[in-house]
């Protein structure tokens, strides 16, 4: 029994190690460079019979095809939110539904994504899961600037700039929007506030902004 369980522990551990260095990738700016890593992931999921890393593979296998393929990156999500729900995984569920929300919200109905992404949200807090949390703040950025939410942008944009997602590509992106959009004055006020913020106060501030937001398109 011993050798069996560290077998298993050996199995999530070398999963482990090939989903943090895809995640770390597929957050840059060229996420298509991890998919060897990913497509090991799943790999390793299939031929050892384990739907929770098979999940873990698809997600990411998603996040770095989602640019130039998002249909297989659909898919791929698609298939990690019923394994995760077959395992009973509602952190790996929970990844799945979000990415789906980010591929599938290019339609520019941003406040229909904020809606989807908030119980996703939620669940994290519920789960006290804080990494997935800012994960999730990450994803909403966009519709943020998208309905105008601009000031409020810039002061999550500050408060994530503390956070180990500083370099990741979806900051980068909204930093440079709310910077073109602000005059000097307004983006040192926002930065200010938001370089004083906690990880805790971000989530909070991102919850309350999408809750007002979306109150019309909620049922």
């Amino acid at each position: 029994l011993r050798e069996i369980a560290d077998s298993q522990a050996d199995l999530m551990g070398r999963a482990v190690a090939l989903w943090q260095r895809a995640t770390i990738i597929s957050f840059g700016p060229h996420p298509e460079t991890a998919i060897e890593t990913a497509e090991r992931l799943v790999a390793l999921g299939r031929d050892s019979g384990c739907a929770t890393i098979t999940a873990m593979g698809l997600i990411t296998v998603g996040s770095c095809v989602a640019r130039e393929k998002p249909d297989e990156a659909v898919a791929a999500w698609r298939e990690a939110d019923r394994l995760a729900a077959s395992v009973g995984s509602r952190t790996l569920a929970s990844q799945a539904s979000r990415a789906l929300v980010q591929c599938e919200g290019g339609d520019g109905d941003s406040p229909s994504a904020l809606a989807r992404l908030i119980p996703v949200l939620q669940r994290f807090r519920q789960d006290n899961d804080l990494a997935q949390q800012i994960v999730t703040v990450l994803a909403m950025l966009p519709s943020f600037v998208a309905v105008g939410e601009v000031e409020m942008t810039a002061r999550l944009c500050a408060a994530l700039r503390k956070t180990p997602w500083s370099s990741s590509t979806p900051l980068r992106a909204a930093e440079e929007i709310v910077a073109s959009r602000l005059d000097a004055t307004a983006l040192a006020s926002a930065v200010r506030v938001g370089s004083a913020m906690s990880s805790a106060d971000l989530v909070r501030l991102a919850l309350a902004s999408a809750d007002r937001l979306t109150a019309s398109v909620r049922v």
